[in-house]
């Protein structure tokens, strides 16, 4: 590697360690994994059916 590699590296290393100084939350240690709530879906006459929480699904995704 060559000295700008090692140099990026060091700098990238500094920064995620500032940032999980001043707000862990930021830093990346844990994922977090996004679970919108499970549809709901009803029959709406013989052929059609509809989601009933459509707009939570759309407003958990914001």
């Amino acid at each position: 590697m060559n000295l700008q590699a090692i140099y990026g590296i060091q700098l990238l290393g500094r920064v995620f360690r500032i940032i999980h100084e001043h707000n862990p939350k930021l830093a990346g240690d844990r994922r977090t994994v996004f679970r919108p709530p499970l549809p709901q879906v009803l029959r709406e006459g013989t052929k059609k059916t509809v989601f009933m929480n459509f707009m939570d699904l759309c407003k958990s995704m914001l």
